[in-house]
């Protein structure tokens, strides 16, 4: 089985010398945001873009929200669509072909504004492509009625740009239908998805919930909450996760609340005791290796925000050899919604881009732990800034094997995502089904992961099975 192994943690390490975990930050990589010409109406600081390229136009869509500025003509936010031909630049798609039961207010409104007594407060979309029948696109939204009742509502598309609402069904059972964003995961090996939610409205803090169909959901699980090794008065804001690799990474967003209530004789919120008006919110690294139970990495934004205090990652995608994910920002503190000071950016990671090992210009060393070598190619993505990096091919004692020593492996100088070492005399094939262990010795370098087909052993199993090999 192919496994791609990232140094979020030190699990499949032995020896670290040397080597500092270093959290890179994903760049903007477009010139400018994405803004909806509709700037006295809509701001995008809560965006939530998902994006999905649509075969039938062969063009790609933008999924977003936007929020109130003039309250006169909308309360809260109305959700829009934006078209790209290259993924990059967008421009809003006019929906007027799609009926949605009300005469639009923008003409790239995705869902109706009113429905029955209820406003559209919030919504996100998903393509999930494990659900049976034409419900592979899915928006889940709340819609606001009087005396702050929130509903937790379904639309269904089969082409991601029409919707229809399936009034039978609830994601979230209650009045207090959670505020945003969300993030859904496929988890393959019980065959269900996994909906990254808040336990209920306000409450700021991750939980999951289960279901097989998205018409039925467990009751919300709590998984994550600030601690004390955040910085003071700290909320969770939302969940971004998503699979890849061997993992559930998830971008959570922290927000780092005011510490106050009111300020120059202003509240920071209409909601007393709520925190609203004022703060970043900051996208930090969590993994997962069930998607139920998450670790956290360093407390650092994972996402470049020198520019922008507000940072909302919602939608990440793999384009060539990069990492992509869309998100809202805004260069104001939270709460803010100046015309025009919210958009959508664009940021990329270099495959497996997350986390590294960087290794001194002095030198270091890495040693891992003990795996069974199935056969086939070792890869190393790997940047060597300056310098060169070697490996060693130890037995499961990490006893050099014979052709596999550091002398013996051509040095590599450069920056490969793929790369495969190679041996003077030997072919590390030659080792297929052995326990190995494999020692990096590198100047000034950055290793982002190890992949191969192999199965990593505690030492319990692999004395289990040396035992099994030596003859009594």
């Amino acid at each position: 089985m192919h496994t791609i192994y990232l140094f979020l943690d030190d699990r499949r390490l032995n020896v670290r010398k040397n080597v500092l975990r270093v959290t890179h930050q994903a760049k903007k990589i477009q010139k400018e945001l994405y803004v909806d010409p509709a700037t006295s109406l809509v701001n995008l600081a809560w965006g939530y873009p998902f994006v999905f390229f649509h075969p039938g136009l062969d063009k790609t869509i933008m999924l977003y929200q936007g929020w109130s500025i003039d309250r006169n003509i909308i309360t809260n936010t109305l959700s829009l669509a934006a078209y790209s031909d290259d993924g990059l630049n967008f421009a809003p798609f006019d929906m007027s072909g799609n009926d949605i039961g009300e005469k639009r207010i923008l003409a790239n409104q995705v869902l109706p504004y009113r429905l029955n007594d209820f406003i559209f407060a919030e919504g996100q979309f998903f393509y999930l492509p494990n659900l049976t029948g034409e419900r592979k696109f899915l928006a889940l939204c709340i819609y606001k009625g009087q005396q702050n009742v929130f509903k937790a509502y379904v639309f269904t598309s089969r082409d991601g740009l029409s919707y229809r609402h399936e009034q039978e069904v609830l994601w979230h059972d209650g009045n207090d239908a959670p505020d945003y964003p969300l993030s859904v995961v496929y988890d393959s090996k019980n065959c269900e998805y996994l909906l990254y939610r808040r336990p209920r409205h306000t409450d700021r803090r991750i939980a999951v919930s289960h279901t097989k169909d998205f018409r039925t959901f467990s009751e919300p699980q709590l998984i994550l909450q600030s601690d004390a090794l955040d910085r003071p008065m700290t909320d969770f804001y939302g969940l971004t996760a998503f699979n890849y690799a061997d993992y559930v990474i998830g971008l959570l967003m922290v927000y780092e609340t005011p510490n106050y209530l009111v300020k120059d004789g202003k509240r920071v919120s209409g909601l007393p005791g709520h925190k609203f008006d004022g703060g970043p919110v900051i996208p930090q690294l969590a993994y997962s290796s069930d998607g139920n139970h998450f670790l956290r990495g360093e407390r650092k934004s994972i996402i470049d925000n020198e520019q922008y205090p507000c940072v909302y990652p919602t939608c990440v995608t793999t384009i060539n050899n990069s990492i992509r994910v869309y998100a809202s920002v805004t260069s104001e503190e939270h709460g803010r919604v100046a015309p025009g000071k919210g958009g959508i950016a664009i940021y990329e990671w270099r495959k497996d881009g997350f986390v590294s090992l960087h290794f001194s210009i002095e030198g270091g060393l890495v040693i891992t732990r003990q795996f069974i070598y199935r056969g086939g190619p070792l890869l190393f993505n790997i940047d060597v800034i300056e310098g060169s990096v070697r490996i060693q091919i130890g037995d499961d004692d990490n006893k050099p094997l014979n052709g596999f020593s550091f002398d013996d492996c051509a040095a590599f100088t450069g920056n490969e995502l793929t790369h495969e070492f190679s041996f003077n005399k030997c072919h590390v094939n030659d080792l297929k089904g052995q326990v190995l262990v494999i020692s990096v010795m590198a100047h000034n370098t950055d290793l982002f992961s190890i992949s191969g087909d192999i199965e990593w052993l505690t030492p319990y199993q692999a004395m289990i099975i040396r035992q099994e090999k030596t003859p009594l």
